[in-house]
């Protein structure tokens, strides 16, 4: 798996779960703000995300390491934004990156293009609201990013 954005969109993937039937309601993931920032200058020589609307939201991003990363843990949370702005949190993890997937290399560039979230992985349970998913990465216990999503869940209709 190439990178730390695809692993943090996959857990949200599993976060939203992968069990929507298909004759029921879906929802939509709108993705209104995505922000990322290194936090070590010497580490980063690229890190950028960028999100388009077309029929639904895409997210791209690219990072260059300009040395490698034997060692990162990651902590996600997913909360809901509810009518009266009070959060609900449905999710919150920590994972150890490099256990689970492998060592970022230096000079390599880790690309996702176009990614979205396909309606049939939205479970039918959540209702539209709004929505709040931050993720941090530290190596060594150094804070190296942080990226937050803000967004929306809408009916498909």
């Amino acid at each position: 798996m190439a990178g730390w954005f695809k692993l943090s969109l996959f857990l949200i993937l599993l976060t939203l779960g992968l069990d929507a039937k298909k004759d029921q309601r879906k929802l939509k993931v709108v993705i209104d703000t995505f922000y990322v920032k290194h936090h070590d200058p010497d580490l980063f020589e690229e890190l950028k995300c960028v999100v388009t609307q077309a029929n639904r939201s895409y997210l791209s991003c690219n990072m260059i390491l300009r040395r490698s990363i034997d060692q990162a843990e990651m902590i996600t949370n997913f909360d809901i934004i509810k009518a009266n702005n009070q959060t609900m949190k449905l999710y919150n993890n920590r994972m150890d990156f490099c256990q689970y997937f492998t060592a970022l290399h230096k000079n390599f560039n880790y690309t996702l293009t176009d990614w979205y979230m396909a309606e049939k992985h939205v479970p039918n349970y959540l209702p539209e609201c709004k929505y709040k998913v931050s993720t941090k990465f530290y190596s060594y216990s150094k804070l190296i990013v942080t990226a937050l999503n803000i967004g929306r869940l809408l009916s498909n209709n």
